[in-house]
């Protein structure tokens, strides 16, 4: 006769975390160049380093790359990417951690990313949180 076991299996969560974009500049003259740069977070607001990070543009992948602290004066969990624009148009940019086997994944969400309003040959816009930096003045976008 065939004795029965019991297996025990103790589930553990992962951890939820969040991650921070900033875009530079505010505006220039096509064709430029915008930074994007933010740091990634577990729900202490301790920085993560060593974790992927995705960038999209209007939802498609334009690169990965991977946090940490950099040279002097670069925090931990930071990650950073270059963008040329080049041409005329609208540009909403995305970062996203995807997770791992400890970290739960997160993506900034809207309200939190990069819209960039670009127009030939003219002084571009960056929309960002409701915000539209025109000259030194803050508009409200909705």
């Amino acid at each position: 006769m065939a004795r029965s076991q019991i297996i025990t299996v103790n589930a553990v969560a992962k951890i939820s975390t969040s991650v921070l974009i900033s875009v530079s500049p505010t505006s220039g003259i096509i064709p430029f160049t915008v930074s994007i740069s933010g740091r990634l977070f577990d729900s202490a607001g301790i920085p993560l380093d060593g974790k992927t990070i995705n960038l999209y543009s209007n939802a498609i992948l334009v690169g990965t790359t991977t946090t940490a602290a950099g040279p002097a004066g670069i925090p931990a969990g930071s990650y950073a990417f270059n963008v040329n624009i080049t041409a005329a148009g609208t540009y909403q940019f995305q970062t996203e951690f995807p997770g791992d086997a400890a970290y739960e994944g997160c993506t900034v969400h809207n309200g939190t990313h990069g819209l960039l309003e670009t127009k030939p040959s003219l002084v571009v816009p960056l929309l960002a949180g409701g915000l539209l930096l025109v000259g030194a003045a803050w508009l409200l976008k909705s």
